[in-house]
């Protein structure tokens, strides 16, 4: 102890709990466990719980690029119906939204929760739908048509203004891309494998696309959009498979979840370059939502495990992050 207070000019603090909010590199005696502690920061992400939606459902449309205090969870398959839900994420809990004008399962979203954009899926009337709509946190309007129908993609990038829908499935596996700009859609370079239940994040001109079916191909192999075209990239470390949680941008991002013919809890984070394992979720599950602007943080939410749907989040904090370590000797 000495010889720290000689070091250091400063004397440990005696405290019978540890405190609320301490600084980085702070050191403190608990006297109630007798434990010497200090703060630190994580060195790979971890995931813990977060609030539970209202409703339990899969194949679910989520705005993977935006902040988790905007996080959407719109439509979804609640058995035996399509739902019209809209659930909000404010940083701390779920809250009802103003309901899709159609109970749709299997879309593609994007923007933020006063500018959203939502297309695709189906209805189960109409198997493969090409309408979208527009959100502007209290009303939908209908927005452009689609040019090509399909269902079963969670393929969306960019704003409510500049957006981009991609991937899913019809009568076969899509390679679709297309452009909102606003008003209307314009089809731009397509996915190099069609695929459905691709999972997307990023800008119009910056997108991520990631996992889907047919498996392995679709499932390992992620793709970059550059604002017309797109590239494959670096192979995730396994095949992720239909749906999983995605959220970040094209230079940060992290995915987690998904079905490869197994339900998964793994996760992979993305640095620009190549994936590396990071994590896990605390419950299996695919057909998942997920947002987050980069992977310093997000939340993944929904989905279906099996035999269930799912309510629960789970909410990721990434390397870098402020923790509480027990000090001892080495």
């Amino acid at each position: 102890m000495a010889e720290y207070i000689n070091i250091r000019g400063q004397s440990i603090e005696v405290v019978a709990s540890d405190p609320a909010n301490p600084t980085l590199g702070q050191i403190w005696y608990n006297s109630t466990s007798n434990t010497l502690k200090g703060t630190s920061v994580t060195t790979t992400g971890s995931f813990s719980s977060g609030s539970n939606l209202s409703t339990a459902r899969r194949v679910v449309g989520s705005n993977g690029g935006e902040s988790v205090n905007q996080a959407l969870c719109i439509g979804g398959y609640v058995g035996p119906t399509a739902s019209n839900g809209v659930e909000e994420y404010n940083g701390t809990a779920w809250s009802a939204g103003t309901n899709i004008p159609t109970g749709t399962y299997g879309g593609a979203c994007c923007g933020t929760q006063t500018a959203a954009l939502f297309g695709l899926g189906s209805d189960l009337v109409s198997p493969f739908l090409n309408t979208s709509f527009e959100y502007d946190g209290a009303t939908w309007t209908a927005g452009g048509s689609l040019t090509v129908s399909r269902v079963n993609t969670n393929g969306g990038a960019g704003t409510q203004t500049a957006g981009l829908f991609f991937g899913g499935g019809a009568a076969t596996k899509s390679n679709s891309t297309e452009e909102y700009d606003g008003t209307s859609w314009t089809t731009s370079g397509n996915l190099t494998i069609a695929r459905d239940y691709p999972s997307g994040a990023g800008l119009q001109t910056a997108a991520l696309c990631v996992a889907g079916s047919p498996l392995p191909t679709a499932g390992i192999t992620p793709e970059l959009y550059n604002g017309a075209t797109w590239t494959s990239i670096s192979n995730l470390p396994g095949t992720r498979g239909e749906q999983p949680g995605l959220f970040g941008s094209t230079t940060s991002a992290v995915t987690a979840g998904g079905n490869n013919g197994a339900y998964m809890s793994s996760a992979d984070i993305y640095d620009g370059t190549s994936w590396a394992a990071t994590g896990s979720l605390l419950a299996i599950r695919g057909y998942c939502g997920g947002t987050g602007a980069n992977s310093s943080s997000g939340i993944i939410y929904a989905g279906y495990n099996g035999p269930s749907n799912l309510n629960s989040s789970e909410i990721y904090t990434g390397a870098g992050a402020p923790t509480t370590v027990t000090i001892t000797a080495s």
